[in-house]
């Protein structure tokens, strides 16, 4: 692990499949970061800049505010998000998505208000109930999926205000 993803895992909180023990070399890193660390801390080529908070990049159709995610392999089944419905990640108001340069890996920052400090222990609870409920089954995509949307939920992530 290179110096830049060790910066970002001493602030943040890792996620996904790297963080449940199923990632393969094409996985990226998922991590969860408060909005103070997320400037200082990215270092490389914005993909997607998604910004809940201003509406930046989202669409606007027939009255329906979505954001497009067609170009995100892991929302495949979901092509738009509407932008009220982001909210399983409960008070979320960023997603970074940039390659970057010194590690040469792709980074997914998931930004929270510096107000709710305690989202990055609940996503440490997040993975040790993924590992410890689903162990090596989360090698299946959907099971990952359908058991990541469960436990934000069971640990007061999706509905943290």
């Amino acid at each position: 692990m290179d110096r830049h993803i060790q910066q970002l895992l001493e602030v943040g909180t890792l996620t996904g499949s790297r963080a449940f023990n199923c990632s393969t070399t094409a996985s990226d890193w998922d991590i969860v970061i408060l909005e103070s660390d997320c400037n200082r801390l990215w270092n490389g080529d914005i993909i997607n800049d998604t910004n809940f908070k201003t509406w930046e990049g989202a669409t606007l159709d027939n009255g329906t505010a979505y954001f497009d995610l067609s170009e995100h392999p892991e929302f495949e089944e979901e092509t738009h998000l509407e932008y009220d419905q982001h909210t399983i990640w409960g008070p979320l108001i960023r997603i970074l998505k940039y390659y970057s340069i010194e590690s040469d890996e792709i980074v997914n920052l998931f930004v929270y208000p510096d107000t709710y400090t305690s989202i990055l222990t609940k996503f440490q609870e997040v993975t040790n109930l993924m590992n410890f409920l689903y162990g090596t089954t989360l090698q299946n995509r959907e099971t990952r999926i359908e058991g990541f949307t469960k436990i934000l939920k069971s640990v007061g992530i999706t509905d943290m205000r």
